[in-house]
């Protein structure tokens, strides 16, 4: 059964855009979630090339459990043990929402897979009304439906997959039923997979097969001696093929060869590559039902070399179908450009662009509401990745200056429960995250280090001989903030374990500069971090060493930049005393956006000491003092007591600070909170300060009563 996503373009042009055809031999589908090979990454950073076609999220080990609702466990990415919805042990992972969407855009299918080897509490039906009602609790909680307790919020999964190894096969067919019951009629096409085990017929799935439409079958040809890849004289493809064709409900249903990725994840079966392509091989020429292979799980797979690579080589290399024609790229860049231009104009989001000066901020922050609108529109629209990557290029390029910004440090974990990047970037609550930090500048190999606690560092990965962490799976996040409208940028320093930061002269100053630009900015480098994903720019959080040296840094990256066609950023984040130890030569010397200054650690200048806070000083050193003199200062706080010894106050005193600050200084940008995990633990405390931020705000009513002048860098691109 072929699947392909039709979009119209709102009627300006159409066509049908390439996604998952289940029709092909040469389809990869991979297991994830069981973190086999000790490294799991988010959900996302298997899905940046076209290597992988299928994933099944596994397992979901309970069907019924606590409150009446099914568990799922994903190990180190969501758990029950991370959080569940109330009275219940199904765990809410919505932050996974724009991994699991990322993934549907670039053309890959999303499933769940229920059952699983491993601990399986509760599966399985004692009736068929027991198994129709739990069919409706997945269609509504996982699928086309609609509930309460969606684990992946907004996202729709493309489908279940059945990976039962206990309990009897009875009822499985009215399950499946049902949920093609539900399913008819939906614009979505969803899917029903199961992996059976290689011995025929299969002790838990037979009925199923025989009585309902599967799409296809994983089959496990490992853990069974008689029938594993290893047993050349049992390797049993043949009888799975004349199943396919001739018992099976489905007789299109396609056979996947199921193969361990390496000897760690299965006992018996595992083969190596070669001997594994000679087996696809065979396959294809010899099996028309063959749909592809099957791994477990990609986590191993990528830790014995990639093996997935090798399998996808063996697929597509040696297809009868042949690899399809590749869309010409500028062509398509054309069609979303041109398509934008036409969706802004529809949603007429121009009239609010202006020269008049009193309305110009006015028009700046509502064009971007609008633009926001029209690029979500055309994402919908548009679906393929590709597309709608050069389509947000387009709509960035055309964004004025937003100001009234709120924006938050990401990195450190300080609530102890730190999500994915692209969680915080859901809402217009946030409008910049700087990712702190890199406390290293000059380490093993001649490369600099970060650390992102619990989601990047040192210990979940680095290029070959150096400390520099390897972040390739973050880059669809960033991606995904981008095409919202935030900007990205990394913070250098940061005020714990800054080991080896600052430079020794200008020529150091400038080689790092030139390494930043090449590995994090507009640069090229086989060491990139983040993979594809060009970051909009830098922040200086520097709290030790001397300030020597900063404005040839910050200079040598504006050089870098000239002519890009690409916006970048520089801040920084002084201490509230002036002039700041470590920062003022850069701030003197050199052209800075913004200063998002830390009210806080300091007694004698921070939030709570109502005669020592000093914005009045701060606004004068930037219209006076600053290289820059349109530098934006950001009053930074933090986002509770926990993560300052001084300078926290609460959401109603801040809001008083922050709409006087508004009022009297010319220079004020918005507001910097330290940092976003520890803000949404302490009752989303950004969403008051956004609040106070837009709500209050002169700026953004249409009768400001004076004109300002802009920045010649800060503004979104």
């Amino acid at each position: 059964m072929q699947f392909f996503v039709l979009a119209s373009l709102l009627g300006l042009t159409g066509g049908a855009l390439a996604a998952f055809d289940m029709n092909k031999n040469t389809n990869l589908a991979v297991y994830w979630g069981q973190n086999t090979g000790g490294n799991q990454q988010q959900l996302a950073a298997y899905c940046q090339d076209d290597t992988v076609d299928t994933i099944m999220m596994g397992f979901m080990n309970v069907f019924k459990g606590e409150g009446n609702q099914p568990s799922f466990d994903f190990s180190n990415i969501c758990s029950p043990g991370n959080s569940s919805f109330d009275g219940t042990n199904l765990p809410n992972c919505n932050y996974m929402a724009p991994d699991i969407q990322t993934c549907q855009s670039k053309g890959k299918i999303v499933t769940l897979s229920l059952g699983g080897g491993g601990k399986v509490e509760n599966v399985g039906f004692e009736s068929a009304d027991d198994a129709t009602s739990f069919a409706d609790l997945i269609w509504n909680e996982f699928l086309g439906g609609s509930s309460e307790t969606r684990p992946f919020g907004k996202a729709v999964l493309d489908g279940i997959d059945l990976d039962i190894e206990t309990q009897g096969q009875e009822f499985y067919d009215v399950f499946v039923n049902r949920i093609r019951s539900n399913a008819k009629g939906n614009s979505k096409q969803f899917f029903v997979t199961g992996a059976p085990q290689c011995i025929l017929p299969d002790g838990h799935l037979n009925t199923a097969l025989l009585n309902s439409d599967l799409d296809a079958i994983y089959v496990q040809f490992y853990n069974n001696k008689q029938c594993a890849l290893d047993n050349t004289s049992g390797f049993n493809m043949a009888a799975w093929d004349n199943f396919a064709k001739t018992k099976s409900h489905n007789k299109n249903i396609k056979v996947y060869v199921g193969a361990p990725s390496s000897t760690n994840a299965a006992g018996i079966g595992f083969v190596d590559a070669k001997t594994l392509s000679g087996i696809i091989t065979s396959a294809q020429k010899n099996f028309s039902s063959m749909g592809g292979a099957m791994l477990f799980d990609i986590t191993d797979a990528t830790r014995n070399g990639n093996f997935q690579n090798s399998v996808k080589a063996s697929l597509t290399g040696n297809s009868k179908r042949g690899i399809e024609d590749v869309k010409d790229a500028h062509g398509a860049w054309a069609l979303a450009y041109i398509t934008l231009k036409r969706i802004n104009a529809k949603m007429n989001c121009q009239h609010y662009r202006t020269s008049d000066p009193l309305r110009r901020d006015f028009g700046a922050v509502n064009f971007r509401r609008c633009t926001t609108a029209s690029q979500m529109h055309l994402q919908s629209s548009l679906v393929s990745s590709n597309l709608f990557r050069y389509a947000s290029f387009a709509l960035r390029s055309d964004h004025h200056t937003a100001i009234l910004d709120s924006l938050g440090y990401w990195g450190q974990n300080t609530g102890g429960n730190q999500k994915n990047l692209a969680a915080y970037c859901q809402d217009d609550t946030v409008d910049t995250i700087m990712m702190g930090f890199m406390n290293i500048f000059h380490d093993l190999g001649g490369k600099p280090r970060f650390d992102f606690s619990n989601i990047c560092s040192p210990g979940t990965g680095v290029f070959p001989a150096t400390n520099l962490a390897n972040c390739s799976f973050m880059a669809a996040d960033i991606e995904t903030c981008q095409s919202k409208g935030k900007i990205i940028t990394l913070s250098l320093g940061g005020g714990g374990t800054s080991e080896d930061v600052g430079f020794t002269s200008t020529e150091d100053a400038t080689i790092f500069a030139d390494l930043i630009w090449n590995e994090f900015l507009g640069g090229t480098s086989d060491t990139r971090p983040f993979g594809s994903a060009v970051l909009d720019g830098l922040d200086l959080d520097i709290e030790t060493q001397g300030p020597e040296f900063y404005d040839d840094f910050v200079n040598r990256i504006r050089s870098n930049a000239q002519g890009h066609s690409k916006q970048f950023f520089i801040t920084a984040a002084p201490q509230c005393m002036l002039p700041d130890a470590h920062l003022n030569t850069a701030l003197v010397n050199s052209d800075i956006d913004a200063v998002y200054v830390q009210f806080y650690n300091t007694p004698q200048c921070s939030l709570d000491n109502s005669t020592g806070f000093n914005m009045e000083a701060w606004d004068d050193f930037a219209k006076t003092s600053s290289h820059n003199k349109n530098l934006k200062v950001y009053v930074g706080v933090p986002s509770s007591a926990k993560v300052t010894g001084v300078g926290f106050v609460d959401a109603q005193t801040l809001s008083g600070i922050i709409t006087d600050s508004q009022q009297k200084f010319s220079s004020m940008g918005g507001v910097m909170l330290f940092d976003i995990s520890d803000a949404q633990n302490n009752g989303n405390i950004q969403n008051s300060i956004k609040d106070a931020l837009t709500g209050k705000s002169k700026r953004a009513l249409e009768d400001a009563s004076r004109p300002r002048v802009r920045s010649r860098h800060f503004r979104l691109d």
